[in-house]
Protein backbone atom coordinates (compact mmCIF):
# COMPACT_ATOMS: atom_id res chain seq x y z
CA UNK A 1 0.00 0.00 0.00
CA UNK A 2 1.21 3.52 -0.68
CA UNK A 3 0.11 7.12 -1.14
CA UNK A 4 1.49 10.34 -2.63
CA UNK A 5 1.28 13.23 -0.20
CA UNK A 6 2.32 16.90 -0.39
CA UNK A 7 5.55 17.69 1.43
CA UNK A 8 4.77 18.64 5.04
CA UNK A 9 4.31 22.40 5.61
CA UNK A 10 3.66 23.27 1.97
CA UNK A 11 0.49 23.99 0.06
CA UNK A 12 1.68 24.69 -3.47
CA UNK A 13 4.92 22.74 -3.73
CA UNK A 14 5.35 20.67 -6.92
CA UNK A 15 7.09 18.02 -4.83
CA UNK A 16 5.36 15.07 -3.22
CA UNK A 17 6.40 12.43 -0.73
CA UNK A 18 5.63 8.78 -1.41
CA UNK A 19 4.43 7.07 1.77
CA UNK A 20 4.58 3.27 1.91
CA UNK A 21 4.33 0.50 4.45
CA UNK A 22 7.46 0.14 6.57
CA UNK A 23 9.50 -2.95 5.72
CA UNK A 24 10.91 -3.40 9.20
CA UNK A 25 13.41 -6.08 8.24
CA UNK A 26 14.82 -4.33 5.20
CA UNK A 27 15.45 -6.27 2.02
CA UNK A 28 16.20 -9.92 1.49
CA UNK A 29 19.66 -8.79 0.42
CA UNK A 30 20.11 -6.97 3.75
CA UNK A 31 19.18 -10.08 5.71
CA UNK A 32 21.24 -12.51 3.62
CA UNK A 33 24.38 -10.43 3.82
CA UNK A 34 23.87 -9.25 7.41
CA UNK A 35 23.38 -5.57 6.56
CA UNK A 36 20.96 -5.11 9.44
CA UNK A 37 23.54 -5.88 12.15
CA UNK A 38 21.77 -8.85 13.76
CA UNK A 39 22.59 -12.10 11.95
CA UNK A 40 19.46 -14.00 10.91
CA UNK A 41 19.38 -17.52 9.54
CA UNK A 42 16.24 -18.59 7.72
CA UNK A 43 14.97 -22.10 8.34
CA UNK A 44 14.47 -24.23 5.24
CA UNK A 45 10.70 -24.04 5.71
CA UNK A 46 10.79 -20.23 5.91
CA UNK A 47 12.86 -20.05 2.74
CA UNK A 48 10.23 -22.10 0.93
CA UNK A 49 7.51 -19.76 2.25
CA UNK A 50 9.38 -16.68 0.99
CA UNK A 51 9.83 -18.26 -2.46
CA UNK A 52 6.10 -19.02 -2.54
CA UNK A 53 5.22 -15.43 -1.60
CA UNK A 54 7.46 -14.02 -4.34
CA UNK A 55 5.68 -16.24 -6.87
CA UNK A 56 2.29 -15.05 -5.58
CA UNK A 57 3.36 -11.42 -5.94
CA UNK A 58 4.56 -11.94 -9.48
CA UNK A 59 1.37 -13.76 -10.45
CA UNK A 60 -0.58 -10.72 -9.24
CA UNK A 61 1.58 -8.27 -11.23
CA UNK A 62 1.51 -10.34 -14.42
CA UNK A 63 -2.21 -11.06 -14.06
CA UNK A 64 -3.40 -7.45 -13.91
CA UNK A 65 -5.65 -6.13 -16.69
CA UNK A 66 -2.62 -4.09 -17.72
CA UNK A 67 0.17 -6.50 -16.72
CA UNK A 68 3.22 -5.11 -14.93
CA UNK A 69 6.61 -6.64 -15.70
CA UNK A 70 9.13 -5.85 -12.99
CA UNK A 71 12.35 -6.40 -15.02
CA UNK A 72 14.63 -5.80 -12.04
CA UNK A 73 13.69 -8.67 -9.75
CA UNK A 74 16.48 -9.36 -7.26
CA UNK A 75 17.06 -9.87 -3.53
CA UNK A 76 17.57 -6.14 -2.96
CA UNK A 77 14.04 -5.52 -4.28
CA UNK A 78 12.36 -8.09 -2.07
CA UNK A 79 11.40 -6.26 1.13
CA UNK A 80 10.47 -8.02 4.37
CA UNK A 81 7.95 -6.79 6.92
CA UNK A 82 8.02 -7.42 10.67
CA UNK A 83 7.03 -11.05 10.14
CA UNK A 84 9.50 -11.53 7.28
CA UNK A 85 6.63 -11.61 4.78
CA UNK A 86 7.43 -10.50 1.24
CA UNK A 87 6.80 -7.10 -0.33
CA UNK A 88 8.02 -6.76 -3.93
CA UNK A 89 9.45 -3.27 -4.43
CA UNK A 90 11.30 -0.85 -6.70
CA UNK A 91 9.36 -0.52 -9.93
CA UNK A 92 11.68 2.09 -11.42
CA UNK A 93 12.42 -0.12 -14.43
CA UNK A 94 9.05 -1.85 -14.58
CA UNK A 95 6.99 -1.91 -17.76
CA UNK A 96 3.21 -1.78 -18.02
CA UNK A 97 1.49 -3.41 -20.98
CA UNK A 98 -1.55 -1.33 -21.90
CA UNK A 99 -3.43 -1.42 -25.15
CA UNK A 100 -0.74 -3.61 -26.64
CA UNK A 101 1.92 -0.99 -25.96
CA UNK A 102 4.71 -1.22 -23.43
CA UNK A 103 4.87 1.78 -21.10
CA UNK A 104 7.86 2.52 -18.90
CA UNK A 105 7.48 2.88 -15.15
CA UNK A 106 10.62 5.00 -15.07
CA UNK A 107 12.00 8.00 -16.91
CA UNK A 108 13.00 6.18 -20.08
CA UNK A 109 11.95 3.34 -22.33
CA UNK A 110 15.13 1.43 -21.52
CA UNK A 111 14.50 -2.24 -20.84
CA UNK A 112 17.08 -3.53 -18.45
CA UNK A 113 17.86 -4.32 -14.85
CA UNK A 114 20.84 -5.62 -12.95
CA UNK A 115 23.22 -7.57 -15.25
CA UNK A 116 23.52 -10.64 -13.00
CA UNK A 117 19.75 -11.13 -13.15
CA UNK A 118 19.11 -10.08 -16.74
CA UNK A 119 17.96 -12.68 -19.25
CA UNK A 120 19.96 -13.39 -22.43
CA UNK A 121 17.37 -11.76 -24.67
CA UNK A 122 17.56 -8.49 -22.72
CA UNK A 123 21.36 -8.55 -22.64
CA UNK A 124 21.32 -9.02 -26.42
CA UNK A 125 18.81 -6.17 -26.82
CA UNK A 126 16.33 -8.62 -28.33
CA UNK A 127 13.53 -7.85 -25.89
CA UNK A 128 10.12 -9.05 -27.05
CA UNK A 129 7.20 -7.62 -25.08
CA UNK A 130 5.27 -10.83 -25.63
CA UNK A 131 7.97 -12.58 -23.59
CA UNK A 132 8.38 -9.91 -20.92
CA UNK A 133 6.98 -12.20 -18.25
CA UNK A 134 9.68 -14.76 -19.01
CA UNK A 135 12.40 -12.17 -18.33
CA UNK A 136 11.02 -11.91 -14.80
CA UNK A 137 11.02 -15.70 -14.52
CA UNK A 138 14.71 -15.80 -15.49
CA UNK A 139 15.56 -13.22 -12.81
CA UNK A 140 13.50 -15.22 -10.31
CA UNK A 141 15.69 -18.27 -10.96
CA UNK A 142 18.88 -16.32 -10.27
CA UNK A 143 17.28 -14.83 -7.15
CA UNK A 144 16.17 -18.22 -5.79
CA UNK A 145 19.55 -19.82 -6.42
CA UNK A 146 21.21 -16.93 -4.59
CA UNK A 147 18.70 -17.18 -1.73
CA UNK A 148 19.26 -20.91 -1.24
CA UNK A 149 23.03 -20.72 -1.68
CA UNK A 150 23.41 -17.48 0.29
CA UNK A 151 26.10 -16.28 -2.10
CA UNK A 152 25.81 -13.46 -4.60
CA UNK A 153 25.15 -14.52 -8.20
CA UNK A 154 28.17 -15.99 -9.98
CA UNK A 155 30.15 -15.85 -6.73
CA UNK A 156 33.69 -17.04 -7.42
CA UNK A 157 33.23 -16.86 -11.19
CA UNK A 158 34.14 -13.22 -11.56
CA UNK A 159 37.78 -12.83 -10.63
CA UNK A 160 40.41 -10.23 -11.42
CA UNK A 161 40.95 -11.96 -14.75
CA UNK A 162 37.27 -12.25 -15.55
CA UNK A 163 35.31 -9.16 -16.50
CA UNK A 164 31.59 -8.55 -16.44
CA UNK A 165 31.67 -8.31 -20.23
CA UNK A 166 33.07 -11.87 -20.38
CA UNK A 167 30.21 -13.15 -18.25
CA UNK A 168 27.62 -11.30 -20.31
CA UNK A 169 29.19 -12.77 -23.44
CA UNK A 170 28.76 -16.30 -22.08
CA UNK A 171 25.14 -15.70 -21.11
CA UNK A 172 24.19 -14.15 -24.45
CA UNK A 173 25.81 -17.05 -26.31
CA UNK A 174 23.46 -19.45 -24.58
CA UNK A 175 25.52 -20.69 -21.66
CA UNK A 176 23.07 -21.17 -18.82
CA UNK A 177 24.12 -20.00 -15.33
CA UNK A 178 24.28 -23.51 -13.86
CA UNK A 179 27.14 -24.50 -16.13
CA UNK A 180 29.66 -22.23 -14.45
CA UNK A 181 27.94 -22.03 -11.10
CA UNK A 182 26.18 -25.30 -10.23
CA UNK A 183 23.05 -25.24 -8.10
CA UNK A 184 24.48 -26.26 -4.74
CA UNK A 185 21.26 -27.30 -3.02
CA UNK A 186 20.87 -30.86 -4.25
CA UNK A 187 17.12 -31.15 -3.78
CA UNK A 188 15.63 -32.40 -7.07
CA UNK A 189 12.45 -30.30 -7.01
CA UNK A 190 14.33 -27.03 -6.47
CA UNK A 191 17.08 -27.84 -8.96
CA UNK A 192 14.51 -28.66 -11.62
CA UNK A 193 12.58 -25.46 -10.95
CA UNK A 194 15.66 -23.22 -11.05
CA UNK A 195 17.11 -24.79 -14.18
CA UNK A 196 13.77 -24.61 -16.01
CA UNK A 197 13.36 -20.94 -15.10
CA UNK A 198 16.78 -19.84 -16.36
CA UNK A 199 16.58 -21.62 -19.70
CA UNK A 200 18.18 -19.59 -22.48
CA UNK A 201 15.06 -19.86 -24.65
CA UNK A 202 12.30 -17.77 -23.02
CA UNK A 203 9.67 -20.06 -24.57
CA UNK A 204 11.11 -22.96 -22.55
CA UNK A 205 10.69 -21.16 -19.21
CA UNK A 206 7.53 -21.75 -17.16
CA UNK A 207 5.20 -18.94 -16.17
CA UNK A 208 4.69 -18.01 -12.54
CA UNK A 209 1.19 -19.48 -12.77
CA UNK A 210 2.69 -22.80 -13.86
CA UNK A 211 5.07 -22.67 -10.92
CA UNK A 212 2.13 -22.05 -8.60
CA UNK A 213 0.33 -25.04 -10.04
CA UNK A 214 3.24 -27.41 -9.40
CA UNK A 215 4.50 -25.73 -6.19
CA UNK A 216 7.91 -27.45 -6.15
CA UNK A 217 8.82 -25.65 -2.91
CA UNK A 218 6.12 -27.62 -1.07
CA UNK A 219 7.34 -30.91 -2.51
CA UNK A 220 10.86 -29.88 -1.51
CA UNK A 221 9.75 -29.53 2.10
CA UNK A 222 8.51 -33.12 2.02
CA UNK A 223 11.79 -34.24 0.49
CA UNK A 224 13.70 -32.35 3.17
CA UNK A 225 11.62 -33.89 5.93
CA UNK A 226 12.33 -37.40 4.63
CA UNK A 227 15.89 -36.76 3.57
CA UNK A 228 18.74 -39.26 3.73
CA UNK A 229 22.09 -38.64 5.42
CA UNK A 230 23.67 -37.01 2.37
CA UNK A 231 20.87 -34.48 2.00
CA UNK A 232 20.98 -33.84 5.74
CA UNK A 233 24.48 -32.44 5.32
CA UNK A 234 23.32 -30.21 2.50
CA UNK A 235 20.36 -28.93 4.52
CA UNK A 236 22.50 -28.29 7.59
CA UNK A 237 23.26 -24.73 6.44
CA UNK A 238 19.57 -23.86 6.84
CA UNK A 239 19.36 -24.84 10.51
CA UNK A 240 20.86 -21.66 11.94
CA UNK A 241 22.96 -23.24 14.66
CA UNK A 242 24.54 -20.02 15.91
CA UNK A 243 22.30 -17.30 14.53
CA UNK A 244 18.73 -16.27 15.19
CA UNK A 245 16.50 -18.61 13.19
CA UNK A 246 13.35 -17.52 11.40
Amino acid sequence: MGACLPVAGTTDSPYYAFLTELAENGSLHDVLYKKQGVPVKFSFSKKMQIISEIVSGMIYLHGLENPIYHLDLKCANILLDGNYSVRIADFGLSKILTGGNLMSGGMSTFVGGTPFYMSPEILKSEFDLSKADKADVYAFAILVNEFLDEKQPYFGILSQKSKMTDLIGKVTKGEEPGKNRPVLVQIPELMEMIKSCWKTDPNARPTFKELRKSEPWNTAKVTAANTDKNLSKILEEFKGKKNSQI
